[in-house]
């Protein structure tokens, strides 16, 4: 027997390094930073260690308790080595998620150790009168799984939604949508985390330098199965049936909270149909909110009136949703809405960016609501009116990045994150989301110039089979700066479609740097995200990039990029057609040198027909001074305007189709 039991007692199994920050409510966890040293003393379940801090931030805490493995690395070894866990990446890009569940447990969750004499995780003060159920306790914290649920399973083919014993009209049954927009998980086994192009590597650095919402889980109730996902619901039939509501049933909460969810079987459904009455009936009280003559607005007020404050969106939301028998509470908190401009922080008592919305739990499941934002937005103090349904029954990974709740538990998050980490988030919008987008690195809100140049990689994990573009501008000291934009035909990390964008700062100083989503066929370009840019360095080595025009073709001109180049050399042009189909014509790319007299075909140096798009390129010696053109060629072509860079057929002011593509000065 040893002559000391207690050498025993504490010594550690391993010696592991905390790889991000980890912080929790639960009493019985050990919180630490990103950095602190731990000496693991238990193996509490598969998921789960015991221990305390040795070295670090928290280490005058003497600090012990329970915490995720996932969020350690061991830096001195165990006798026998356990596997390494990866880092959980960010749970709204579903491919990343999903693989790295299935390395784990797969009845991990059922396997815990319960804990005795344990409290829930939370208790959240009610709102209302009527408060939001309490959270589960740790050991039924689950999380995301890959989902073997089919869609018949979830809305069966042989039972329709709709009670048509109490709606009297012929309109059709609900039904699922197909799920068919998202990129193969085929596709992405096959892809690489790492390649070059143009001499550039162009890695993966999400875990380098992670999202800490990444780290995130949602929290699910005991009768959670699969997470919810919106988008393979057709609602269509439940928004018109709530717009065409008769005005004769919206004379109290209990009539129209009947008439909207009395017909419906299933409560998303129901919740659906109040979200659907309440964006398209409600305004937004403008006068109000900017004169700073806020008034509490009950739910019976807002019927009235039909106008309200984000508080009277709410409180119509909690009561007609109360009415209906559904599981919603409100929550109050700060956003970040009209105003907010990228880089701004918004601290615990800024009043300018408070905010309500609600909470609602579905089939085991927390989500949230902002009908307020789901019904449009504010814009030069007027009232937008635009429908938004991603604000219904939104995942709290996605929520977060743009509301904060007053109380850290309706995060519905595990763990939470802190006001610090939600300020330092980019502002995305909701069509960031919607198209599947995300950074291959986190910036944070502030983006640093590297010698007067910064290069965005983003990937996009939906197709929808045409070709869209990220693009953008830099606001720089009142001039605007186009962002060179690139699709790639090299797939991402995890197999979806790569966009990069090229952004020069031609002084020393901040800007703000806006992108956009351009869809093909589609003129409206929604904004998707704002990130504020510094650089310190003095422009001397900022170019000013290629103009670009758009064409009937979709294209990427990968080489050259920057608008002026060397007189007397031999110049690489490279472009990159998408969407070519073995029967369709392939347009014909020409140079143009100065004054259209000359011109060279670009050659197909790559057919990848599974891919359907195809590389053309050529070496071109630029030995004449002036403006040259890469353009598709037309067959009539009249005039060129050399100051404006625009090809015109002769008969109108409008550049023709298919004209001018790409425009560069040579010097």
């Amino acid at each position: 027997m040893p002559a000391n039991w207690e050498d025993l007692l504490w010594r550690p199994l391993h010696t592991v390094k905390a790889t991000m920050d980890y912080q929790s409510d639960h009493p019985m966890d050990l919180c630490f930073e990103a950095g602190d040293i731990i000496d693991v003393l238990g193996i509490e379940n598969d998921n789960w260690w015991n221990g305390c801090i040795v070295k670090g931030h928290n280490v005058k805490s003497k600090s012990f308790g329970s915490f995720p493995k996932i969020f350690v690395e061991i830096i001195e070894e165990p006798p026998q080595k356990p596997s390494k866990p990866k880092k959980i990446t960010n749970p709204w890009f579903k491919d990343d998620l999903e693989k790295t569940l299935e390395q784990q447990s797969e009845n991990s969750i059922s396997k815990q150790k319960p804990i005795i004499n344990s409290k829930p995780l939370v208790n959240p003060q009610p709102s209302v009168d009527k408060p939001p159920p309490p959270l589960p306790s740790r050991e039924k914290l689950m999380m995301r799984q890959s989902s073997t649920k089919t869609i018949e399973t979830v809305v069966p083919r042989n039972k329709s939604p709709i009670r048509q014993d109490l709606l009297n009209t012929n309109r059709p049954a609900i039904r699922r949508k197909n799920s068919s927009n998202s990129v193969s998980s085929e596709k992405s086994s096959k892809a690489s985390t790492a390649f070059s192009i143009e001499s550039e590597t162009l890695v993966d650095e999400f875990e380098e330098n992670p999202d800490p919402i990444s780290r995130c889980l949602p929290i699910v109730d005991k009768d959670f199965e699969d997470y919810l996902d919106t988008s393979e619901y057709d609602f269509s039939t439940v928004d018109e049936y709530a717009r065409e509501t008769p005005e004769s049933e919206t004379k109290s909460e209990a009539r129209l909270a009947n008439y909207l969810t009395s017909v419906w079987d299933d409560d998303i459904y129901k919740l659906r149909a109040i979200f659907a009455w309440i964006t398209d009936n409600i305004t937004y009280d403008c006068d109000s909110f900017f004169s700073g003559k806020l008034s509490h607005k009950s739910a019976k007020d807002v019927l009235k009136t039909r106008t309200a404050v984000c508080a009277g969106y709410a409180e119509l939301f909690y009561g007609l949703a109360n009415e209906a028998g559904l599981r919603v509470w409100q929550i109050s908190g700060n956003a970040k809405g009209a105003g907010f401009q990228a880089g701004d922080t918004i601290g615990p008592n800024d009043r300018a960016y408070a905010h309500a919305w609600n909470g609602a739990l579905y089939k085991g499941e927390y989500l949230l609501i902002d009908s307020t934002w789901g019904a449009g937005h504010v814009n030069n103090n007027k009232f937008n009116k635009k429908f938004q349904p991603f604000y219904f029954l939104t995942s709290p990974t996605k929520f977060i990045y743009s509301h904060f709740p007053e109380q850290s538990s309706q995060q519905y998050l595990q763990p939470t994150i802190t006001r610090k980490e939600f300020n330092n988030q980019p502002h995305y919008k909701s069509d960031f989301f919607n198209e599947g987008l995300r950074f291959l690195r986190f910036y944070g809100s502030v983006i640093e110039a590297i010698d007067d140049n910064i290069i965005l990689n983003l990937e996009q994990s939906i197709d929808d089979g045409r070709i869209n573009k990220v693009t953008a501008f830099l606001e720089w000291k009142g001039q605007r700066i186009d962002a060179f934009s690139q699709r790639l035909a090299i797939p991402g990390p995890n197999g979806g479609i790569l966009h990069r964008l090229r952004i020069g700062c031609p002084t020393r100083g901040e800007g703000k740097l806006q992108l956009f989503y351009s869809k093909e066929g589609i003129k409206e370009c929604p904004g998707i995200c704002s990130i504020l840019v510094k650089n310190s360095g003095t422009g001397a080595k900022y170019k000013q990039f290629a103009y670009q025009y758009t064409i009937p073709y979709s294209y990427t001109i990968i080489k050259p990029v920057y608008q002026t180049l060397g007189y007397g050399k031999r110049t690489h042009f490279e472009v990159i057609l998408f969407n070519i189909s073995s029967n369709k014509k392939i347009p014909e790319f020409v140079v143009y040198g100065p004054g259209m007299e000359m011109q060279t075909s670009l050659e197909i140096i790559d057919r990848n027909d599974s891919n359907r798009c195809i590389t053309i390129a050529r070496d071109i010696m630029l030995n004449f001074k002036g403006s040259w053109t890469l353009s598709v060629k037309k067959v009539q072509l009249m005039h060129f305007y050399k100051d404006l860079g625009v090809l015109h057929d002769g008969n109108s002011e409008d550049p023709v189709d298919g004209g001018l593509a790409y425009l560069m000065i040579v010097v």
